[in-house]
């Protein structure tokens, strides 16, 4: 179900007339300077129509089911529209931990979506160089406080971050979508002269818990349709361009405010400015032309995937979207404590880049290569890390004070392509990664399986075949002696040095290896070659679907992205290969999705499960 909200309007002086006009919004003969489309405030209760009746806001929230992500949560969620036909003033909020320190409340961020814009038409958003509290102090005395801000021109469009602690103002001719964490705390700072004794400046605590640094605006969204999440909200934007259907899960409701004209929700004209409220598991059907942005609470996963050369972090929210991403060096060759501080280094510039206070997240999850005991937080041995009994867990979270899972990476692989992607649809999963060696993860009964000892399992050292080429493991005969990348490259160079096989013409020396299965279409020797390559893939699908009969098998890895045009055969050979065959359920082979990014989204899983 949805319903339409019914916003509390309020006049100020310097309010305009683009919200009566452009997104039909009426207050008397009044201009509109602020249009509380989602407000809980007690003194702004915006309003809900629920079957023809209308309630308050807060009442019917009291009343109904906001999703799982609010269980236990308190709801600080503002959404408003503003216009503007005067510069207002600059403002400071301060941040969480900085409000719950001296004032024993919340702090706030917010961000700012502008609908429209005059020609000119600025916002201010942040210092424009880093500065020192006296220098600012001086600006202000000076009155040139301004000089010192970033200047920021803006046009319909365009989305901008207002993190806590920096100063902000909208100027003159500015219309904006303003969504914020739902605090009464806010100290102004400047007031371009004004003399009015009911806007009291508050110049000394905005000098307490403002950023002095640099502001360095950034106009990119996270990805298509993701704007910006924190702990509080999310945002997205979305163009409808004949027909498009948005299923909200169960763990939040939603709230949509319409942009344009000419869109439809369920075959029913909407008029531009409206806003509906979402509730959570309902399914809605939008149409027409235009755009939408859409707001809701997230329920964030944050994890670290440690590689041999870099270790890759993201936060994650519960529709599987990046909210934050970074990457920072390994150096584990430098010793442990390098290695601990480099990760603390991916946590705090996720939170950073979300603007997420440390201490929020209760649990982070991270990947390592090699033999990981997950009950005690060891790497018992990782020849990629050179690490032998490493206490990984202890040693970050004493850094970062919270509690660390940590799983071996290609667990965290199947973990992420599990739990990220539509896969949770079945109840057994086998990933298997095709890269320099070959990495399993097992998801059985919906559930991570980590070997009987608590460590990983080894698919790739399953014994297949005859052979006289010794694995890294020291043995012979292994799967991944068969098909890793390491083996492909080998024997490509014994192809190549074949003068009869034609290969040295087609692929170079600084050829990547795996050129060769896109020639099995014009070269025999290639065509041959490739075969023989899918027959040893085929021996350990097979002996996967005899061991554990899953109902999908996932192959990822850097060799997947040439070889998954034999998925299909491969699949029905497997079939009919495998004890039974056809008369056994059959299982299904798929290419997996997630990428390089599935050891980071399984490690923000291990959170989660």
């Amino acid at each position: 179900m949805f319903f339409k909200l019914i916003p509390f309007l309020e006049s100020n002086f310097w309010g305009g007339k683009k919200l009566n006009t452009l997104y039909n919004k009426k207050l008397d003969d009044k201009n509109i300077s602020e249009s509380y489309e989602f407000s809980l405030s007690e003194t702004r209760l915006s309003s809900i129509l629920v079957d023809s009746k209308e309630l308050l806001l807060k009442d019917y929230l009291e009343n109904n089911d906001l999703g799982l992500n609010l269980k236990g949560c308190d709801l600080k969620v503002l959404i408003k529209l503003i216009d503007s036909k005067e510069d207002l003033s600059l403002k400071v909020h301060p941040s969480d931990p900085h409000a719950k320190e001296y004032y024993n409340r919340i702090g706030k961020t917010e961000d700012w979506y502008i609908l429209n814009a005059l020609e000119g038409a600025h916002i201010y958003l942040g210092f424009n160089d880093n500065y020192t509290k006296e220098e600012v102090e001086k600006a202000i005395e000076e009155d040139r406080l301004v000089e010192l801000l970033n200047k920021v021109e803006v046009k319909a469009g365009e989305f901008y971050k207002v993190p806590s602690g920096s100063i902000h103002g909208i100027g003159k001719g500015v219309t904006l979508y303003e969504i914020q964490e739902d605090s009464d705390i806010s100290f102004r700072i400047y007031d371009f002269d004004r003399n009015d004794e009911n806007r009291e400046l508050k110049v000394k605590e905005a000098l307490d818990c403002i950023n002095y640094s640099k502001y360095e605006l950034k106009k990119e969204q996270i990805n298509e349709h993701l704007l910006t999440a924190n702990n509080y909200y999310e945002l997205y934007r979305y163009f409808v361009n004949g027909f498009y259907k948005f299923k909200n899960n169960g763990n939040s409701f939603a709230v949509i405010t319409i942009i344009t004209d000419d869109v439809k929700i369920n075959n029913k004209p909407v008029m531009k400015g409206d806003s509906y409220y979402i509730e959570p598991d309902t399914e809605i059907e939008f149409s027409g032309k235009g755009l939408f942005l859409l707001s809701r609470v997230p329920d964030l996963a944050i994890g670290l995937d440690v590689g041999g050369t870099s270790i890759k972090g993201l936060i994650i929210d519960d529709l599987s979207n990046k909210v934050a991403e970074t990457k920072v060096v390994t150096e584990s060759h430098l010793g442990l404590d390098r290695l601990y501080e480099n990760m603390a280094k991916a946590y705090y510039n996720l939170i950073n880049q979300a603007d997420i206070p440390h201490g929020f997240f209760r649990k982070i999850g991270v990947g390592c290569p090699g033999n990981i005991d997950s009950r005690t937080g060891l790497v018992l041995l990782s020849g990629n890390l050179n690490l032998r009994n490493a206490p990984i867990s202890r040693g970050l979270s004493n850094l970062i004070n919270m509690d660390v899972i940590i799983e071996n990476d290609a667990n965290c692989a199947a973990l992420g392509e599990y739990y990220y992607t539509d896969k949770r649809k079945y109840h057994d999963m086998t990933l298997i990664t095709l890269g320099t060696g070959v990495g399993s993860g097992f998801i059985i009964d919906s559930k991570l399986f980590k070997g009987g000892q608590g460590s990983t399992t080894e698919l790739g050292h399953m014994k297949v075949k005859n052979d006289s080429v010794m694995c890294t493991c020291g043995q012979y005969g292994c799967f991944e002696a068969l098909i890793s990348l390491a083996r492909i490259k080998s024997e490509v160079d014994k192809l190549r040095s074949n003068k009869e096989t034609g290969l040295s013409e087609l692929i170079s020396d600084t050829d990547n290896p795996l050129k060769i299965f896109t020639l099995d279409d014009t070269n025999e020797t290639a065509k041959k070659y490739a075969w023989r390559y899918q027959k040893n893939l085929l021996l350990g699908l097979v002996n996967v679907c005899n061991l554990f009969q899953p109902e999908l098998i996932v192959i990822g890895g850097g060799v997947s992205y040439v070889v998954n045009k034999y998925f299909s055969k491969l699949e029905y050979l497997m079939n009919k290969n495998k004890f039974s065959g056809f008369d056994a359920p059959k299982v299904k082979l798929v290419h997996a999705k997630l990428g390089n990014d599935a050891g980071a989204y399984g490690a923000c899983a291990l959170t989660k499960v």
